[in-house]
Formats: C-alpha cells, structure tokens, sequence
C-alpha cells in the first residue's frame, strides 16, 4: 500500500538548521558565563524536547530569567541567519518526488507557524504542502497535541511521518503514523536506534528505499 499523507518534520528533517542552531545556543551561553556545547555530535547526543528541559540541562538557570526570554533572543538572532541555512541533502529531491507521485504532503513543526512558512518559501517549497503546522510561539516545548489534532480534523488515511529525533517517533507512535527518523550525525542514529522505527543516514536514501518498495 502506497502512503495517503506525508507528514514532514521541518528543523533538521528538511531544513539544516543544527549548526546554526548549536552556533546561537553557545553565543547565550557565553553571555552566561556558561560551559558551551563543544560540538555537533554534544549536541546531538544531548538534545531533546521539551528544549526548556535541554537549556537547563545546559545550565541555564530559570529561577533568574525565563525561558521565553531566553527562546525570545535565541529566536531574534535565527531569525537574522534564517537567509544563510540551506535545506538538508535530498530534501527538495525528496519533496518533489512525493509531489510527482501525487501524495499530499504537510509540515508538523514544533517551531512558530510563521516562520515555518518563511523559510519554505524562501527556498521555493512552500508551495508543496497542504498545511504547515506550527506553534503559536516561540517555545518549542512539544507538538504532540497538534499532531493529534491534525490527524483527527484531516482523517489523512496510511500516514508516513519523517522526522529526525525521538519526539517525532513519539507524535508518530501517538498518532498512529508510520515513522521514518532521517540524520546524517551518527551518534544521533546511534541514540534514535532504540526508537522503534526506521532511521536511515540520508533523505535519498529513504528515496531510494522507497521506490524500491514501490511507494513512489
């Protein structure tokens, strides 16, 4: 059976943002007086929602400032390098194959709507998906809840959600979806290997495996 919907992560899942990400994270560390993230594969292994949890974990201390300060001046620097990050290999590969196979596609993004839709324009993609789904703010605590509310007002049918990190396993597992995790970092392959789904290494990869299967 070929997929009904396509539910797509946004942050590391087609946007490349980690290093960028990791990049403003250590800058309000460094204003703190704080250990910074020594690198991608720290980062990786270390990194999870809700990223309140992770910001404390790195340091940060919420007794003497609050998180949505502290996601509020992250976001104002993003936003000033949002025109620098590309898009992850076989991401537009990816999205137009689903697109010439005829299979809706639509974002479920933890990160702010508007932005969301910013971003896939400015690299031509926007125009792909259904819906973009995304948060109201800045936060980025979870999307469980929207997921279970996209998929009880769309009734999307054979779902395949494709995420990068265990919280989209999670929504996926939730919702009833299936899951693919996509990351080129291999200690975060090795962390999401007990998620229980499929992780692979590349978005053309799962391109390939997927018009082995016959599903594109």
């Amino acid at each position: 059976m070929r997929y009904e919907h396509i539910a797509w992560d946004f942050n590391g899942t087609i946007l490349d943002d980690a290093a960028v990400s990791m990049a403003i994270t250590n800058r309000l560390l460094r204003d703190r007086g704080l250990p910074e993230v020594p690198s991608l594969d720290e980062h990786f292994r270390h990194f999870g929602f809700p990223v309140e949890a992770y910001y404390a974990r790195l340091g940060f201390d919420f007794t003497r400032e609050t998180y949505a300060a502290v996601a509020a001046e992250w976001m104002v620097e993003y936003r000033s390098l949002t025109p620098t990050i590309p898009l992850c290999p076989g991401a537009r590969e990816m999205i137009e194959a689903f697109s010439l196979a005829s299979i809706p596609q639509s974002i479920l993004s933890a990160s702010e709507a508007g932005i969301l839709r910013s971003q896939l324009a400015s690299h031509g993609v926007l125009a792909y998906f259904e819906e973009v789904v995304g948060r109201e703010d800045v936060h980025a605590r979870s999307k469980e809840d929207a997921v279970l509310a996209w998929r009880e007002r769309r009734q999307p049918g054979r779902v395949l959600m494709i995420g990068d990190n265990a919280h989209d396993a999670l929504c996926a597992q939730g919702a009833g979806f299936d899951c693919v995790l996509v990351c080129a970092n291999a200690v975060a392959r090795e962390r999401l290997s007990g998620c229980g789904c499929l992780v692979l290494s590349s978005l053309f990869e799962l391109k390939e495996l997927l018009q082995k299967e016959g599903m594109l």
